[in-house]
């Protein structure tokens, strides 16, 4: 069955890992109250049982972006603190 899920990732340097099922599809990254977590969701097979981990970074505007491999995958902005976050997922050919 497809459904929505959801993940998280945190507000920092480095690269944070996101294990989704086998085939997950990126949809959307928004904020969802906390400033310091970016919400991510993603299109899942719910009967696929074979999993495996993306990778992703988190940078905020005016920092030094990764070079060749990374896919821009959306902004995200914090109105109530000010904060604009970039957010690129590791990509393999």
């Amino acid at each position: 069955m497809r459904t929505v899920y959801k993940y998280e990732l945190e507000v920092r340097d480095g690269i944070q890992f996101v294990t989704v099922p086998r085939g997950a599809k990126f949809l959307h990254l928004d904020h969802q109250g906390n400033p310091l977590r970016i919400s991510l969701w993603f299109e899942v097979d719910t009967d696929e049982f074979l999993v495996h981990d993306r990778e992703f970074q988190v940078f905020g505007t005016g920092h030094s972006l990764p070079q060749i491999g990374w896919d821009y995958r959306g902004t995200t902005i914090h109105l109530t603190v000010g904060l604009v976050w970039h957010v690129y997922e590791r990509v393999y050919s």
